[in-house]
Order: structure tokens, then C-alpha cells, then sequence
């Protein structure tokens, strides 16, 4: 009888699968996704929508904060198929370094997303620019830091 190898993850459920959950989390927080809302469209990470869900229920906003609450739901449920389906397919190559080094790398270019200069910020002033991740959080901070 021919002896048949099976990967350690082949059994395992995906909502159990660590990478699956690294690489939603990591597309969530760094890769950019557009909000429109008709007349203003902002180019953000898809976790601004969580922040944004609480800023506007904070604000009485129940009807904003559902319309971004559905963005963050789609995009959310978009990079958890894609996970899925990358690792479904990495699933699939026999050698567990190669393996390894693929998801190693998928999850490095998900980072990289955040140095891309592509977050945009406008208001009604003037004021708003294109930044990258890293400088918009430090713009945030340096706004709304230490009170």
C-alpha cells in the first residue's frame, strides 16, 4: 500500500490556521482600500474603518457608522478569502521550507504596502496631503498626542 504524506495544516480548520489570521490582520492594518461616500472618497487602510465604526457611534453618527462598519465587512471578508486562497495554494507545495519562505514573503509585501505614499487626507481648510502609513500616524500623533 502506498504510503501517503499528509501536511500537519491539512486537518486543520482555517479559523485555526495562524498565517490565515497574520496575513488578514497585516492586509487590514497596512494595505490601502477606498472608502466612498459619494461626494469624499479616502484611500486608507481597511483597519481605519474599525476606527472610524467608533468614532461615529461616539458621535451620534448610527448611519455613517453602518455604512463603514459595511466597507470594513467587505474588505475584511475579501482579504480573508484571499488568505484562504493563498494558503490553499501554498498548501499545495510539497516542500515545507519553500513553503514557509512563500508565506514568509506574502506577508512581507503585505507590510511593504505601508510604505507606499498613497493615504489621502483633505479638508475643507486646504489642509491634507498623500502620506504613507508611518507618516500619517505620525501626523495623527502629533495632532491628537500627549494632552
Amino acid at each position: 500500500m502506498p504510503k501517503t504524506t499528509i501536511s500537519p495544516s491539512e486537518g486543520v480548520p482555517f479559523w485555526r490556521r495562524p498565517y490565515i489570521w497574520g496575513f488578514t490582520a497585516v492586509a487590514s492594518a497596512f494595505v490601502p482600500v477606498m472608502y466612498n461616500f459619494g461626494v469624499v472618497a479616502f484611500i486608507v487602510p481597511a483597519l481605519w474603518g474599525v476606527m472610524s465604526f467608533f468614532h461615529e457611534l461616539a458621535t451620534g453618527h448610527i448611519i455613517r457608522a453602518l455604512i463603514i462598519l459595511i466597507y470594513f465587512l467587505i474588505y475584511f471578508g475579501a482579504f480573508l478569502a484571499l488568505a484562504m486562497l493563498t494558503d490553499w495554494i501554498m498548501r499545495k507545495i510539497p516542500w515545507r521550507c519553500l513553503r514557509i519562505s512563500f508565506r514568509t514573503a506574502v506577508i512581507c509585501g503585505l507590510i511593504a504596502c505601508s510604505f507606499a505614499r498613497v493615504l489621502t487626507y483633505s479638508s475643507l481648510q486646504g489642509v491634507g496631503g498623500t502620506y504613507t502609513f508611518w507618516t500619517a500616524v505620525q501626523r495623527y500623533s502629533e495632532k491628537h498626542g500627549a494632552r
